[in-house]
């Protein structure tokens, strides 16, 4: 399955009714849906009877059942699954062998289910990106968002613009995608509500190299 072009990703809560319909109106290329549980099924469904709904990928963490998580998703039609603080290419790995059997299960082609592979989010991580190049055709696209490695590397929030480290990991998650040929997004302004900071944000984005932008502000996507 060709990946989407993934220039926008909105993250919405899916108990949010209104929050989801913003969503539906924003013209993002693809949804992030938040779950704590399966309840997401019911919004989701509703979400893919609209004629222009954009793909949706449903949060799922390495830690997750996958089994309960996978089945109810695929049943409703999700394109595939976000993994949060996904470890590496083993991950990867992991979870496309869960999804391959998944599919053959309710008869979906092999490999259409597609991954978007949160990354680098423990300093040991960093060292594994150049891996994501050769797990699997499901990989749409890798996903940075410096918060967990500023506070496993014990550094302020404020320092995030300024460290040398986040910055280099930051760097590497974009020659990592371009070696796998997907999008990179920057989820840096993800909870940025700010249209002025938000604005600035997306053209930092670009300015590095990203070719994608995560937020939760419907307002922002363009």
């Amino acid at each position: 399955m060709t990946p989407p072009r993934i220039r926008s990703l909105l993250r919405v809560a899916s108990e949010d009714g209104k929050a989801l319909e913003r969503a539906l109106r924003s013209g993002a290329d693809a949804l992030w849906l938040t779950a704590p549980d399966n309840s997401h099924a019911p919004a989701a469904l509703r979400l893919r009877r609209r004629a222009a709904a954009p793909p949706i990928f449903v949060e799922i963490a390495p830690e997750d059942d996958a089994a309960l998580r996978i089945a109810p998703a695929l049943a409703w039609g999700a394109a595939g699954f976000l993994m949060a603080r996904c470890a590496g290419s083993e991950d990867m790995r992991r979870l496309g062998a869960r999804l391959a059997v998944a599919e053959a299960e309710r008869g979906l082609p092999d490999g259409s289910t597609l991954i978007i592979a949160q990354v680098a989010t423990r300093p040991a991580e960093v060292f594994d990106l150049g891996g994501f190049a050769r797990t699997s055709p499901r990989l749409a696209a890798l996903l940075f968002d410096p918060r967990p490695l500023t506070a496993a590397l014990g550094a302020a929030p404020q320092e995030m613009s300024c460290n040398e480290a986040l910055q280099a990991a930051r760097g590497m998650t974009i020659l990592a995608a371009s070696s796998a040929n997907v999008a990179a997004i920057d989820a840096t302004w993800i909870d940025e509500a700010s249209p002025d900071l938000l604005r600035e944000g997306r053209l930092s984005s670009r300015r590095a190299g990203f070719s994608g932008f995560a937020t939760a502000c419907a307002e922002a996507v363009l």
